[in-house]
């Protein structure tokens, strides 16, 4: 019961993700605007917002990564073993999510 995620066709524009020096604008990979962060009133988070927005991409590869197709359904129905068994692709979805996390809340 082993095997990566379950990655499927890409239908956004792929990642990597950037915002602009104001977080306001998200760029794509060949720095064509995906989307503008906008709010009424100061206290609106725009720029964490824009960050949370750039992060997307690889926070979906990150979940991707999870070996979910390999348990099925119903997750409750195997043992520890079996999570323990596909370890490595935890441990590689892990490390996504901690890059994606990182970015999101601009630390990298």
């Amino acid at each position: 019961m082993s095997g990566a995620g379950t990655k499927g066709k890409v239908e956004h524009t792929p990642g990597p993700w950037h915002t602009d020096d104001y977080a306001m604008f998200i760029f794509g990979p060949n720095n064509e605007t995906i989307a503008q962060t906008r709010g009424e009133g100061a206290d609106l988070p725009i720029d964490a917002n824009a960050r949370l927005l750039a992060a997307a991409p690889e926070m979906l590869e990150a979940l991707e990564a999870l070996p979910l197709g390999s348990f099925g359904d119903d997750m409750g129905k195997h043992d520890a073993a079996e999570f323990v068994d596909n370890a490595g692709y935890f441990f590689d979805a892990m490390l996504k999510a901690k890059v994606a996390i990182q970015k999101a809340r601009g630390q990298r």
